[in-house]
């Protein structure tokens, strides 16, 4: 979802609608939110990795064919077979939160019980992306 929504709305808006999406969530416990906001880190890295592939037209035409959805399915395959993706929030402890702040080593590391939170303003988001 987040490579698809950086690609057609741009990496910042992409973030802080995922962002909001997992902050708004009630109940969701930190180890399935740190899930979520790595992985969807992971796919913002695709759709920068796409758009590297491929030239700007080229990415608007396999958006509208279907033809991207396709592209990004067969790179987050990869990244599940290359275990980067976290697929099991309780038993995988690597930190979205320390991945961001680049001091990720890949080690496991706990996992904060509290919620994660990345204050953004959708004004921020939004002046970056024009």
């Amino acid at each position: 979802m987040q490579a698809d929504l950086a690609l057609k709305f741009g990496l910042n808006l992409s973030e802080y609608a995922g962002n909001y999406h997992e902050d708004s969530l009630k109940n969701n416990p930190p180890q399935e939110e740190n899930m979520d906001k790595w992985n969807n880190y992971w796919g913002r890295e695709i759709a920068k990795s796409i758009r590297k592939e491929y030239n700007p037209i080229q990415v608007i035409m396999m958006i509208n064919n279907g033809k991207m959805d396709d592209i990004i399915a067969e790179k987050v395959i990869e990244k599940m077979r290359n275990g980067e993706l976290i697929t099991n929030p309780f038993k995988d402890k690597r930190s979205y939160q320390k991945k961001i702040n680049g001091y990720e080593t890949g080690y496991a590391v706990d996992v904060p019980n509290e919620k994660i939170l990345l204050p953004k303003k959708l004004e921020e988001c939004l002046l970056k992306n024009l």
